[in-house]
């Protein structure tokens, strides 16, 4: 157990096999090791209730600290920089959002356009898209119950009101969201994270 506790922070897992693929295992962060910990050591509690094994072979397990990164917020220029390079983006009112509200990318993915009042110049978050077994879309409540939370729209007023004419002008506003892929689909933060987001930083020089 203190030996798979300690490939997991390195990336040093073997691949798995799911459903005839093989998937690489990447670096995981102490807090995943800690809630696998958790789930092992729960299982091999109720075994050694059971009479199963006579004591519990997690109990004394080590497991890794990892220094928590210290997260750092991008500076006026490159904020500015940001938005320019996302001009041309199909994304760039949803980088928007992001940059001057400060939610979390998984939320304004759940956003529905009936969870932004345009009177009151309000956008209320109340769920999240987090990523399933099999990679797909899953709409959950945010993490904390702090999570769900109304947040002014920041001026984005006529920005999301432009962007709401252009969905429907493409098509794309059967699914309700305010911001989905180019095929209407609502969009999944790690294959954004991974594809446009990585774009738009390098032309920003981020």
């Amino acid at each position: 157990i203190d030996n798979l506790y300690g490939l997991m922070p390195g990336g040093s897992l073997p691949p798995v096999k799911k459903n005839g693929k093989t998937r690489t295992i990447k670096p995981l962060r102490g807090r995943t090791i800690t809630i696998a910990h958790t789930a092992l050591n729960q299982a091999l509690k109720q075994a050694v209730r059971w009479g199963m094994i006579p004591y519990n072979p997690a109990a004394e397990a080590a497991i890794p600290r990892s220094e928590k990164q210290q997260k750092r917020p991008l500076t006026v220029a490159e904020r500015k920089g940001l938005i320019a390079a996302s001009s041309d983006s199909f994304y760039r009112t949803f980088y928007r959002v992001l940059l001057d509200t400060g939610m979390r990318p998984g939320e304004a993915c759940a956003l529905n356009w009936t969870d932004l009042d345009f009177e009151r110049g309000s956008i209320t978050i109340t769920k999240a898209i987090t990523q399933g077994h099999d990679n797909e879309r899953v709409v959950a409540h945010p993490k904390t119950s702090k999570s769900r939370r109304t947040l002014p729209m920041f001026g984005l007023d006529d920005e999301l009101l432009a962007h709401r004419a252009s969905q429907a002008q493409q098509g794309l506003g059967a699914s309700g969201y305010v911001f989905t892929n180019q095929l209407g689909a609502p969009i999944a933060p790690w294959n954004f994270s991974k594809r446009d987001l990585e774009r738009v930083a390098k032309v920003a020089a981020i």
